[in-house]
């Protein structure tokens, strides 16, 4: 075995081990340290372990039932783009897969031995259900519940997705909320904020995440009717993802999210 890049750079890397007659091939992450809030998605499929990372997911879940080959397929899909793989319950998958760790099991003191960087990832049924009451009442009383959660919790759906990004253990989320993923590659307000709430009423829910000199604003409307918001401040309405811009004024749709990052007017000075 030899290395010729004088060292492993941060992210994802396949190594392979040349023996006479035989070939050990493995993906693998290194150099790249866990985030505080991770997010992950439930995987099937090479395919959607793909998607899934190039959308901004930490890591992918998948079912240690799955066939072996297409766990390593699944597992060299997300390493690409320097995210990681878990599998419920069974830590078989570290030693023949190249799993990252497990959710919902344990590790065998002899694998962890030899996979140190291995996780366990515990769920949080309780944190869960908390985020379920939130994402149907949107009323901040809830959200103080959520951040109570001591392990991952799991959120279907826009809404819910969104507001798992609050929770401060991480959170497990669906496509749905794939365009908020991609947002939150840019934004460490997304990643590791601390949020504290704009404006409550029934079913309409304002939260402000803010981490050093970025700040987003979080509009969940889980009621019937569009929301009309007029945001204090400077906004970019490039960054708004859900309902219009009209005139200063935001309008979310029903059932629907907006996040709008607050900012500086830009400079359009031309010299």
């Amino acid at each position: 075995m030899r290395c010729e890049l004088r060292g492993l750079f941060p992210g994802g890397h396949t190594v392979e081990l040349r023996l006479p007659g035989a070939v050990l091939r493995r993906s693998v992450v290194v150099g790249r340290s866990w985030p505080e809030r991770p997010v992950l998605v439930r995987v099937r499929s090479p395919d959607e372990a793909k998607e899934a990372s190039e959308a901004g997911a930490d890591g992918v879940i998948a079912d240690p039932a799955t066939a072996l080959t297409d766990l390593q397929e699944i597992a060299e899909a997300a390493h690409v783009r320097s995210a990681r793989l878990f599998v419920v319950g069974d830590a078989g998958a570290i030693e023949t897969a190249g799993a990252d760790g497990v959710v919902g099991g344990a590790i065998p003191p002899e694998v962890h031995r030899r996979f140190p960087e291995a996780r366990v990832l515990t769920l949080d049924p309780a944190g869960t259900v908390a985020l379920e009451k939130l994402a149907e009442s949107a009323s901040a009383e809830d959200s103080g519940k959520l951040d109570q959660a001591g392990g991952v919790v799991e959120g279907k759906g826009l809404i819910a997705g969104t507001l798992a990004l609050l929770a401060p253990r991480g959170a497990i989320v669906d496509k749905s909320a794939f365009p908020l993923l991609s947002a939150r590659k840019r934004h460490a307000a997304l990643r590791t904020g601390t949020h504290r709430v704009l404006s409550s009423e029934p079913g309409r829910l304002g939260l402000v995440l803010a981490r050093g000199g970025d700040e987003v604003t979080i509009l969940v409307n889980a009621a019937a009717a569009p929301w009309p918001v007029r945001p204090q401040g400077p906004m970019n309405p490039l960054d708004l993802m859900g309902g219009h811009v009209t005139d200063g004024e935001v309008s979310v749709a029903p059932h629907d999210v907006a996040v709008i990052v607050s900012g500086p007017v830009p400079d359009r000075t031309r010299f």
